[in-house]
């Protein structure tokens, strides 16, 4: 199977262009990426998305637009690439107007579809998303004008980007890597001290070079850290007031001890992920904004029992973090696969005292902390039903407590 050189024939259509590419706005560089795609010898087997969303890269919380090609050819790998606009912190940007009903500040147009949204379906009345295929005859001038209707692309077009980025795809999915489940060949070794573990308050950086030393067995290394995670999440119970996402913390809990197996883990993740759709794109609900209102009155002593170093642009109102605790639960639950910028994005609910605390101190004689062996059983139908019956008490003490 060859390389593709996909990345490298846009790198070289930029350099015709003559613009340098931190001068290109958004709107700009969605034009070039269209003529890029009409000219390109492989324009069949190409597609174009863009999407507003998280641009996080190694540092603080961004958001912007990402421009993704993608080509679809069985025999080549690799070249797949995004463009990145970086724009702003999200407390920065106001929340677009959304006029397709999805309370959610992500778009995908894709060239190959003439611009119909990808949308998540999350309730009863469950719609697939149709296809994304490329052909031949569709007009790019149709499909501009779709994302120039984007109210994100109205307001936010023409403007100058705080950074402007072409990566490629596997770089942008995997940015954190080596703290979030995958170790990254390509960067730097992370040193550390025994002093410096005792005194460090970042959490990412840990969890980097924990991983980077680990000398077991991965999957007692991924049981152990999810055990940490299950923890940073029952910290946090007072955020999540959906019955859902309480019942698949219980499943994570019965994993680690035996009770469940990656079967049922895995279907935990997928109502875990059920209950954070349930705020997000429920927001403008009576049932979300009794939630918020509940937790608008929890006192700054109760408030700051759940939340770890908070930082200057952190959304810290009661419904962004109703929403990221509950995103939170279920990226714990799939651990290590889930995106690899999660330590970032959910590092105020990870305190790095119970990291210690449960990982215990790598320098020690004993060395870390070792996950002991278990026999996996897979769960019942009652055992399903039990913890549902629990979750929804718990819920309810939650509601009128």
């Amino acid at each position: 199977m060859k390389l593709s050189n996909l990345i490298r024939r846009f790198r070289a259509k930029v350099a015709r262009a003559g613009v340098p590419l931190a001068e290109l706005t958004p709107r700009d560089g969605l034009r070039l990426l269209l003529r890029f795609m009409e000219d390109d010898p492989a324009s069949e087997d190409l597609f174009l998305s863009a999407c507003w969303e998280d641009v996080s890269r190694y540092g603080p919380s961004m958001e912007g637009f990402v421009f993704s090609v993608v080509e679809r050819n069985p025999d080549l790998i690799g070249g797949d690439f995004s463009l990145l606009f970086q724009v702003g912190a999200k407390n920065e940007i106001e929340e677009f107007p959304d006029p397709y009903g999805i309370n959610h500040l992500e778009r995908c147009f894709h060239y190959g579809d003439l611009g119909v949204e990808s949308q998540v379906a999350h309730d009863e009345n469950e719609v697939e998303s149709p296809p994304v295929l490329f052909t031949a005859d569709v007009d790019p001038v149709a499909f501009l004008a779709r994302c120039e209707d984007w109210p994100a692309f109205r307001a936010l077009g023409d403007t100058r980007a705080a950074g402007v980025v072409i990566e490629e795809t596997t770089d942008s999915r995997w940015a954190y890597y080596d703290c979030w489940g995958y170790r990254d060949h390509r960067r730097p070794i992370v040193h550390m001290t025994e002093d410096e573990w005792l005194r460090s308050d970042d959490v990412g950086l840990m969890l980097r070079w924990y991983r980077q030393d680990w000398k077991g067995s991965q999957d007692n290394l991924n049981r152990l850290i999810r055990r940490y995670l299950l923890a940073c999440c029952r910290r946090i119970e007072l955020l999540l007031p959906y019955w859902e996402s309480l019942m698949t913390l219980e499943v994570g809990a019965w994993e680690l001890e035996g009770n469940a197996d990656d079967i049922n883990l895995g279907n935990a993740q997928y109502i875990a992920e059920g209950a954070a759709f349930h705020i997000d794109f429920g927001k403008e609900t009576e049932e979300v904004a009794r939630w918020c209102e509940k937790v608008s009155r929890l006192s700054p002593q109760e408030l700051g029992a759940m939340i770890a170093s908070p930082r200057p642009g952190d959304d810290l109102s009661p419904y962004g973090l109703l929403q990221k605790a509950a995103y939170f639960v279920e990226q714990s639950l799939f651990y290590p696969g889930c995106p690899p910028e999660g330590v970032e994005r959910y590092r105020i609910f990870m305190p790095v005292p119970l990291l210690r605390e449960v990982v215990g101190n790598p320098f020690s004689v004993n060395g870390p902390t070792r996950e002991r062996h278990v026999t996996a059983r897979h769960m019942t139908a009652e055992d399903w039903q039990e913890l549902e019956r629990l979750a929804r008490r718990k819920a309810e003490r939650w509601m009128s407590g």
